[in-house]
């Protein structure tokens, strides 16, 4: 089976952790994925997450980072593919903080 196309590879490590942290975290916080980036190569992976409400972000932040190792075989078990990326995690507002351009409310 031929490898897949990049983007499309990327969109489907994030939907399977998007699940995999569905189904493993303790339901204190939501965690969602937001996006999933790799490096030129595809050999690393981050997977940007979002947590709500945003006072557990740093608690739900280590878990992930814990699990990535069961991240990693969970994603190999479900994505038919010799080789799957080194796999990083990181909240997605440090990511908005790096890329975004900042937004000027109005004034009132």
């Amino acid at each position: 089976m031929p490898a897949p196309h990049p983007d499309k590879f990327k969109m489907l490590i994030k939907e399977q952790a998007a699940d995999f942290f569905n189904r493993q975290s303790n339901r204190q916080s939501l965690i969602t994925v937001t996006d999933c980036t790799m490096d030129k190569n595809g050999r690393q992976a981050t997977i940007w997450l979002t947590v709500l409400p945003p006072i557990h972000a740093d608690r739900a932040l280590d878990f992930a980072k814990r699990s990535r190792r069961d991240l990693k075989e969970y994603i190999a078990g479900k994505i038919k593919r010799r080789n799957i990326p080194h796999l990083d995690v990181e909240l997605a507002e440090r990511y908005n903080d790096e890329t975004a351009e900042t937004v000027k409310q109005p004034s009132d």
